[in-house]
């Protein structure tokens, strides 16, 4: 499958990394915190002694302005992304997938560091994805509904991406674990009824970008859907 376009809860920060600025959440000035986004971005590109900065990008998912939740919720993507090519972090559940690749150094005492900053890497990017969640199921603006489940969707591809390429490849790397979880969150989260109709913008966009035009989508939003109804109906 391959996807178009590309408060906060676990803050706790990294092992021995330097944190950010002080962004944020609520009550603030908007383009200031968009600069504070782009700035927090910036400096995770130049290394990774700036990982505390997810917790703070996090933190601006909450943001009441919603152009700045918009922009946050993009730089995480594409941090966590980075993060993923870096061989930092994985997109399995738990810890039995492999990573493809690692770029990491495997110094005297930097194993355990790394594996400590992946542990940390893989508990932030599940709290974003619980973040993403939450948006998409209740958001009061459409379009960072759209976004979060566009960018839910992209780690759906990625996870079936790079477990196809692991050793051995998984026989079924459609990643359905967090599918179902986004499927539940459009048909059974916190939305208006209004999520049962094609033209909501949100389904609108999926059925569109996603479920009309890949397969394996289809496939198991039918069958995530029929789990669902037969749970909901006591299985009988």
């Amino acid at each position: 499958m391959k996807t178009t376009k590309s408060s906060a809860k676990g803050a706790t920060r990294g092992p021995g990394k330097k944190g950010g600025g002080s962004p944020g959440n609520g009550v603030g000035d908007g383009a200031s915190d968009l600069d504070t986004v782009r700035q927090l971005e910036e400096q995770l590109s130049e290394g990774h002694q700036h990982a505390n900065n997810v917790v703070d990008l996090m933190e601006l998912c909450s943001h009441e302005d919603d152009a700045v939740k918009h922009a946050a919720i993009h730089s995480l993507h594409r941090v966590f992304l980075q993060f993923a090519d870096a061989g930092l972090l994985h997109f399995g559940v738990g810890r039995k997938h492999k990573q493809v690749k690692t770029n990491t150094t495997t110094s005297a005492g930097g194993g355990s560091a790394s594996a400590a900053l992946r542990d940390w890497l893989h508990e932030k990017y599940s709290a974003f994805l619980n973040v993403l969640l939450e948006l998409l199921g209740s958001a009061r603006e459409p379009s960072v509904q759209v976004a979060s489940m566009r960018i839910l969707m992209d780690f759906v591809r990625e996870a079936g991406e790079r477990r196809r390429r692991q050793e051995p490849p998984l026989a079924n790397a459609f990643a359905n674990e967090l599918f179902e979880r986004i499927v539940r969150a459009l048909a059974l989260g916190g939305r208006s009824a209004a999520a049962v109709d094609t033209a909501d913008p949100v389904v609108k966009a999926f059925t569109a970008d996603f479920s009309n035009s890949f397969d394996d989508v289809r496939y198991y939003l039918y069958k995530d859907l029929a789990r669902f109804c037969e749970a909901a109906g006591g299985g009988g």
